[in-house]
């Protein structure tokens, strides 16, 4: 394999050579481009080209194929502007309509209801989200790298709120030609929601429902002065809601507002800046405890929870932003991205440990933030060679980050439970010294990277490109860790065999430096990911609907796994083993017939270390999620109704004593209806979890954490 990974990369860097050869001369000669264009474009004409004005780009909505399917490029993939279907790797693209019809709130919402996603959740505040056996850890905002991962979610990063986005992309896989380092998981893109109107239109909803739901949102946007060149969009949100888990109850703030400007007729300005209050009384640390010493496994009632009368887990962010793209003459984008966010977290948790019969307390008070500010540059354009029209685009990120986290302890952490677990209800006396010092450290990153798709014939294209990346981290209690020229290649053949099935194949890298120790006391080398994947994308009903299949294979090498000795400097000792994910996933979204909208799909993998042991048992790696709504087209157009399954397989942990905490395979059944009661007013139901089913959502060696009971939520949408 080491031999094909030379050619990838020599090929890569012979075709950007080339590539960047072209590009700028024909960005030199904007006369000379634009005829080579019209030339190729009329001896191509199953080529698409995507460059177009940003007056154009900013007006013209996103055209929904379906309600289920955008036509809009994705360009968090490539960097190039290519549709899904011209991506050579696994994309789920989750549009506006779906987010309001199955009533996807936050990211968690969406991970949990896209296929080859799985949310493993920490508590009630900290989620992990899971791809083909990996770690998420690649985020992008208008297909600008964000640094949101890591920490586990503990800022708040795991809750991000939907009302601010538009649709939201995810592309599976190694993505590091994009992102830079990571996991060999998948990247999550938040489009975000422009100012594009330049008449005032928009909304308010109002909703209520179980647990004491009580919600009111807004988006409103317009022209702001008398041409429309300058407009103008506000979202705002507040939502409180109580919880089936004993003294846990939820309250979120959202502001967010844009404006776009026309600056010239080829060149858009926006400006925007949002925040986000995340405030969680009664919020849990970690799970239910599951076993007592004897081997018994206790099942807790679903409402049951270890935290404290005084437990609060509360996060914040605020962010503002600036993005300039302008359009040469010759139809080249220059693009510049600038993002500041700031999370912050403050906390005052409590967890039981051990076995149920002696437990042990631990109590913990904390604050932190994450300062970071990143700067993203990319140029993109057409280009000619040997009379065919070609795709190209460069750039350039940086990014810094600074991490603060305060700890203390409780006066009575670690030490024995007095009372009984099953009678607790919250009292626990406890005090805490002001938190210390933890952690302060900074991250950078400075990465370059090019790609170009090669248009060999009207069937055949070749996407191929590189990444070189700079990252280093230092600071008080972590490790000093500088990596420099790390290389990441892409490469990727895509072929029509017919107009309607096109196949692929592609080769992905990402890679992602580690703070752990070998026995020789020195740090391990950086995770690298590889995925290698092959598939089909089909369209059918006139391009209505989109299927796709993709089998897949990734190795992460480097994986550090802890020994359970000690160097003498106090390092704990970690071994290196090689990480395999092999699977499939096979998704269909669109519109099967007027009125009639689906999305489906079925991923399946297996996960082993290098001594052949299956690893990550607690994730699931079996999962159908379907999700369906039919308007009454004819007779009753006023009326849609939906519904949905999500289904899993087996997760199970086993302590070191061997006992097993194990959830077997299980279905969810969802359902909505929406009416139009004018048509300016629509009144939408959401039943989630309509036969009530008892299931873990997360298993651990030593407890579990149960998935939300029966629920429903009622809105009352009204258009401005």
């Amino acid at each position: 394999m080491k031999v094909q990974v030379k050619h990838v990369l020599k090929l890569s860097v012979l075709a950007l050579s080339i590539a960047s050869a072209y590009a700028i001369a024909a960005n030199s000669d904007s006369s000379k481009g634009n005829s080579n264009s019209q030339k190729s474009h009329s001896n191509n004409s199953k080529q698409s080209n995507h460059q177009s004005s940003p007056t154009k780009d900013k007006l013209a909505p996103i055209t929904i194929v379906g309600s289920y399917t955008a036509s809009k490029d994705v360009t968090s993939a490539t960097g190039l502007n290519l549709t899904d279907r011209e991506i050579p790797q696994a994309t789920t693209v989750i549009t506006q309509q779906r987010i309001k019809d199955q009533d996807l709130t936050n990211i968690k919402d969406i991970v949990e209801n896209t296929i080859g996603l799985s949310n493993i959740p920490a508590d009630t505040e900290r989620n992990t989200f899971i791809s083909r056996g990996f770690q998420v850890s690649n985020y992008q905002i208008d297909g600008s790298i964000q640094p949101l991962g890591g920490l586990g979610g503990a800022l708040g990063q795991t809750l991000i709120d939907l009302s601010t986005y538009q649709s939201v992309e995810i592309v599976r896989g190694a993505t590091g030609l994009t992102t830079g380092s990571g996991n060999p998981a998948a990247s999550i893109n938040f489009v975000r929601k422009h100012a594009n109107s330049k008449k005032f239109t928009g909304y308010v909803n109002m909703q209520t429902g179980s647990w004491d739901k009580r919600e009111f949102s807004t988006d409103l946007s317009s022209g702001l002065n008398k041409d429309g060149s300058v407009r103008g969009r506000i979202v705002a949100k507040y939502n409180k809601n109580n919880s089936f888990i004993d003294r846990y109850s939820k309250e979120t703030s959202v502001l967010y507002a844009v404006i776009d400007a026309d600056l010239t007729e080829n060149t858009l300005l926006r400006v925007g800046a949002g925040m986000q209050d995340n405030n969680a009384p009664g919020a849990t640390w970690g799970f239910l405890p599951s076993y007592s010493s004897d081997g018994t496994l206790t099942k807790w009632g679903r409402s049951k929870s270890t935290a404290a009368n005084w437990s609060y887990y509360d996060t914040n962010a605020n962010y503002y932003f600036a993005n300039l793209e302008h359009y040469f003459s010759n139809g080249w984008k220059l693009k510049i991205d600038y993002n500041h966010s700031q999370y912050k977290q403050h906390s005052q948790l409590l967890t039981f440990g051990g076995y149920i019969d002696n437990p042990l307390v631990y109590t913990l008070k904390s604050h932190g933030k994450n300062n970071a500010n990143t700067l993203d540059i990319q140029l993109n354009g057409n280009y000619t060679l040997f009379d065919r029209n070609h795709e190209f685009v460069t750039g350039a990120l940086y990014s810094k980050q600074n991490l603060k986290q305060y700890y203390a302890n409780g006066n009575n952490y670690g030490t024995p439970f007095s009372g009984n677990l099953s009678s607790f209800s919250g009292n626990l006396a406890t005090t805490f010294p002001a938190p210390t010092l933890n952690a302060n450290y900074d991250t950078k990153e400075l990465g370059f990277f090019a790609a170009t798709r090669f248009n060999i014939s009207d069937d055949l294209k070749w996407i191929a490109g590189a990444r070189v990346s700079n990252w280093k981290r230092e600071g008080f209690n972590t490790s000093y860790y500088n990596t420099t020229g790390k290389i990441t290649p892409y490469t990727g053949l895509l072929y029509d065999i017919t107009p309607h099935h096109r196949a692929y194949v592609s080769y992905a890298e990402i890679f992602s430096p580690q703070d752990k120790y070998n026995s020789k006391d020195q740090l391990i080398a950086p995770l690298e990911g590889k995925t290698y994947e092959i598939g089909l994308k089909s369209t059918y009903l006139n391009d209505n609907l989109h299927t796709s299949i993709a089998l897949f294979r990734t190795n992460q090498d480097h994986y550090a796994i802890g020994s359970g000795t000690y160097m003498a400097s106090g390092h704990p000792i970690y071994e290196e083993k090689t990480m395999t994910s092999k699977g499939f996933e096979l998704e269909a979204t669109g519109r099967i017939k007027r009125g009639w909208n689906i999305s489906a799909g079925y991923s399946q993998y297996r996960a082993k270390d290098s001594s052949n042991t299956d690893i990550n048992t607690n994730y699931p790696k079996k999962q159908l999620k379907v999700f369906t709504t039919y308007n009454f087209v004819s007779k009753l157009p006023k009326l849609t109704v939906g519904g949905g399954v999500n289904w899993q397989g087996k997760i199970y942990s086993d302590d070191r004593n061997g006992y097993r905490t194990e959830q077997s395979n299980y279905a969810i059944f969802n359902l909505m209806a929406r009416y139009d009661l004018t048509p300016k007013a629509q009144i939408q139901l959401n039943v989630h979890n309509l036969f009530d089913k008892t299931y873990y959502n997360t298993v651990y060696a030593d407890g579990y954490g149960y998935g939300a009971p029966l629920n429903f939520t009622i809105g009352l949408n009204y258009k401005l």
